[in-house]
């Protein structure tokens, strides 16, 4: 079945316009179709595409045993809005990101020497962008953030002067997202049910600061760049 978040790259292809790009993506998505109708059949796929898929996109934020790391999700864990205000809240949040993440690529041509380092860095701040706003957005999908890691981690390493903010920034999200995945891997659900509020309210802040460093760092560079900032990339 397609899945629609990948969807985003297309508008970066598009308000880019890398031509190119957007030709074969749209070939991808037509075979990987061909495959699924071949797969699953074609019922199956209508049923997706007109039922299940509806009825994805109105899903709302929801609390299971501590895993959802999303940004609405942030709302339900400290009570401060309901399921519908935190998925209204995020949706505007994560079109404004948007908005940002996409304008200064969409401002100036990629066509330059650094071109690569900079269609790089646009790809590390969508997928981190899709981690943090996703209505639900499990600890599994953190996954998804090695490719703002491994991006940032080659920024850092091109610059001629170790940049001490962001390194300190990356390498307290690294830390915190090893803790955390630890911590999910050797015990149950049931630990984290009988944790101490306290420990358990920092394990949940530190489970979610990755998806919003790794977002974060990767957005500040873009932008830094677009503003003339110094770096070598």
């Amino acid at each position: 079945m397609l899945k629609i978040y990948p969807g985003i790259f297309l508008l970066y292809f598009l308000l880019t316009r890398r031509w190119k790009s957007v030709s074969g993506a749209a070939f991808a998505g037509f075979v990987c179709l061909l495959f699924s109708v071949f797969v699953m059949g074609v019922e199956q796929n209508v049923t997706y595409f007109f039922v299940a898929l509806p009825q994805q996109l109105k899903e709302l934020p929801y609390l299971f045993f501590y895993e959802n790391t999303s940004l609405p999700s942030y709302a339900l864990y400290f009570d401060l809005l309901s399921p519908e205000g935190a998925k209204r809240i995020g949706t505007v949040i994560f079109l404004a990101l948007l908005f940002l993440s996409l304008y200064p690529s969409s401002m100036e041509p990629l066509a330059t020497k650094n071109k690569n380092m900079i269609m790089s860095i646009d790809y590390a701040v969508i997928v981190a962008l899709l981690v943090l706003c996703m209505p639900n957005s499990w600890w599994n999908y953190q996954i998804h953030l090695l490719v703002p890691a491994v991006v940032v981690a080659i920024f850092l390493i091109k610059q001629d002067r170790v940049r001490w903010g962001l390194l300190s920034l990356f390498v307290f999200s690294i830390i915190s997202l090893s803790i955390t995945v630890v911590m999910s891997i050797d015990n149950d659900i049931q630990y984290f049910i009988d944790m101490d509020n306290s420990v358990r309210m920092t394990y949940i802040v530190l489970r979610g600061l990755p998806n919003i460093i790794l977002f974060g760092l990767p957005f500040f560079i873009r932008w830094q760049i677009f503003l003339g900032k110094p770096y070598n990339y």
